[in-house]
């Protein structure tokens, strides 16, 4: 990677490797770890030029006729024993395992050791700090001999081989950072951080509003357009974020905001549902207690999973234990909830103003610290006003 200041002075990370390193992992799911060499093998196709040198191995028959069933010759066969490429290869691939802990293939491992054995220090890595330039240069010199003596390249070959010297030989191109997979970069890691917290919670939480374009489950969630700023929001959530000034509306951002429906708070604090397998659109769970005092929330609840397996007949569906279920639909379960959410009760729904914070240390006080709580009573009071909700709480997630 490559580090440099912004106008800010903050520390800003450039990481020119992100393609090539998905180039060697996409080489390593495409090929096997056996590569064709050229050898010399017996064949048995005959090179008659070279009959005069096989004479003494021919068999004589009547008539002065010679036979010569076969001649060591060149040729092509797939070699078990990895090549000096695959070695290379496996090396890096091993140290980006490492480094991203990752489980490596114990094959991979075992080339790997070798190939450092045979050209390596003990101590060099591609992640090692004090090793890392020599390293790198031991490589490429590695590289460049197996290209020199290896007299059969094939397709497999030049996959590995393009891998391989992109991963060592790319750099940061400054003339075209507009091309995508040239580099990315990093300020603060916040943008990251911001995605990552979006993403977890769309996958969470039931999300009415985020202001947010990330990409999740395929595709983008933005579908409002506030301000020129683009957001989502369910379509029955009216916007209340705004304070308005001489009949003009200024709009207001909070980073996102979900709703809990108390029928759903019971249940969650009344039960857990673990899922043991998934196969199709069929699931295996356990049913667990969660608060003792929850008790007949959790009894009436594998009571309807159990009477909706007799009612609807659901084939090769069953009961184990009274809280075991095996083979069960996936969305009969969804069902059971929603149902049990409802008979539960919707009359109080509580809203979670979330705001992403990447920050050193929060106890610090700062004015921005500040500012931001103020921003978050803003929000607040504007949800307030949205068809008099009343249970709301806001949170920092650092």
């Amino acid at each position: 990677g490559y580090q440099f200041k912004d106008k800010e002075n903050n520390e800003v990370v450039i990481y020119s490797k992100i393609s090539v390193i998905e180039n060697l992992l996409e080489a390593y799911n495409e090929l096997s770890l056996d590569v064709i060499e050229r050898r010399t093998g017996r064949n048995e196709e005959i090179n008659y030029s070279k009959i005069d040198r096989y004479l003494h191995h021919a068999i004589y028959l009547e008539d002065d006729i010679t036979y010569i069933g076969e001649m060591d010759l060149p040729r092509h066969f797939l070699h078990y024993e990895s090549a000096n490429l695959i070695d290379l290869f496996c090396f890096i691939l091993y140290e980006l395992g490492i480094e991203l802990e990752q489980e490596i293939d114990s094959r991979v491992e075992e080339l790997s050791y070798r190939f450092k054995e045979q050209n390596l220090a003990y101590d060099q890595s591609l992640f090692n700090e004090e090793t890392f330039d020599t390293t790198i240069v031991a490589l490429k010199d590695s590289l460049d001999d197996i290209d020199k003596v290896t007299a059969y390249k094939d397709e497999d070959y030049w996959v590995l081989y393009e891998a391989i010297e992109s991963f060592l030989y790319g750099e940061l191109d400054m003339e075209n950072t507009h091309e995508d997979g040239v580099f990315w970069g990093i300020s603060n890691f916040y943008q990251i951080w911001e995605d990552m917290c979006n993403s977890y919670s769309f996958d969470k939480f039931n999300v009415i509003y985020a202001d947010t374009n990330i990409i999740f489950d395929g595709k983008q969630v933005a579908n409002h357009s506030v301000g020129g700023y683009q957001l989502f929001k369910i379509e029955e959530f009216e916007n209340p974020f705004f304070i308005k000034f001489r009949d003009k509306k200024r709009w207001i951002r909070p980073d996102l905001v979900h709703r809990v429906e108390e029928g759903t708070r019971i249940l969650e604090k009344s039960i857990e549902i673990n899922i043991t397998n998934k196969h199709n659109n069929r699931i295996d769970f356990n049913v667990y207690l969660n608060d003792k005092s929850e008790k007949k929330i959790y009894l009436l609840f594998c009571r309807k999973l159990k009477t909706a397996l007799n009612s609807r007949k659901i084939h090769g569906a069953r009961v184990i234990d009274g809280n075991t279920f095996k083979n069960f639909p996936e969305s009969e379960l969804q069902n059971q909830k929603t149902k049990l959410i409802k008979s539960i009760g919707n009359a109080r729904t509580s809203y979670f103003i979330l705001d992403w914070k990447y920050i050193d240390n929060y106890k610090v006080y700062n004015r921005k610290l500040n500012t931001d709580i103020s921003k978050q009573l803003c929000y607040e009071s504007s949800l307030h006003q949205y068809k008099n909700v009343t249970d709301i709480e806001s949170q920092f997630i650092v």
